[in-house]
């Protein structure tokens, strides 16, 4: 089996708990997608024997860290990782992205030595988000032509600990013109970009995005004439 999917939790801490006392536990999970979603991308392939996720599971606590809190379930393995949510808080946007990275990597890494995994490839991911300084953003790979197919645009995003910035990218036989913003969304990872619908055209300067989540709102429109106009068309 390859390992496809990683991420951070707080099972032992919210087990038991209200909703309304998770809240801090909800936003940890949300902040950290970006970096846990870099990580993965930057990880070559792992082969493991039967865990195709796994969930480091962080408490600040004693005896946390040990083989036997280590959980399977079916494909999924939740492992132990011991680390201070306080500390967390108290860090700024960039410092808790660098939390998050070396969370995720020491609590990888000692899962490694006791499943007894390659830990090559982690460290290859490790050094990856650190080259791109723990910058998450990508382009959809899906084009959109205008009505004349005088310039398209490709969907972008940068995903942060605080919100996924969304950007309508104008570009003109492979120039690119400008970025519109869209707008934004929690930060829930690459998986909100699944959410984006009905991008479209509605004629040459005017373009409208429905982003399906509730914290977004939306249709929005957006018009690109200041940037269409920036470059002549010939």
């Amino acid at each position: 089996m390859i390992l496809r999917d990683i991420g951070l939790s707080t099972y032992k801490q919210s087990r038991g708990k209200r909703d309304d006392e998770c809240v801090e536990f909800r936003k940890f999970a949300f902040q950290t997608c970006c970096v846990c979603d870099l990580y993965r991308r930057c990880l070559p392939k792992l082969v493991t024997a039967e865990t195709a996720k796994v969930m480091i599971d962080i408490a600040d606590e004693d005896g946390w860290v040990a083989p036997s809190h280590i959980e399977r379930l079916l494909s999924v393995t939740i492992s132990p990782w011991r680390a201070s949510l306080a500390d967390y808080w108290q860090r700024d946007e960039f410092d808790r992205k660098q939390f998050a990275l070396e969370t995720l990597h020491a609590g990888l890494m000692w899962l490694a030595g006791i499943e007894g995994w390659p830990t090559e490839p982690l460290v290859t991911a490790y050094h990856g988000c650190q080259q791109r300084e723990l910058v998450n953003e990508f382009f959809c790979k899906k084009t959109f032509p205008s009505p004349s197919r005088t310039a398209i645009i490709k969907l972008f995003c940068e995903f942060g600990p605080d919100e996924a910035k969304h950007f309508a990218v104008v570009m003109r036989r492979r120039k690119e013109l400008g970025r519109v913003f869209l707008g934004a969304t929690v930060p829930e990872s690459y998986i909100v970009w699944m959410t984006q619908q009905s991008f479209y055209w509605r004629n040459d300067h005017y373009v409208q995005i429905r982003i399906i989540h509730p914290d977004f709102g939306g249709p929005t429109v957006h018009d690109l004439t200041a940037v269409l106009s920036s470059v002549p068309l010939q």
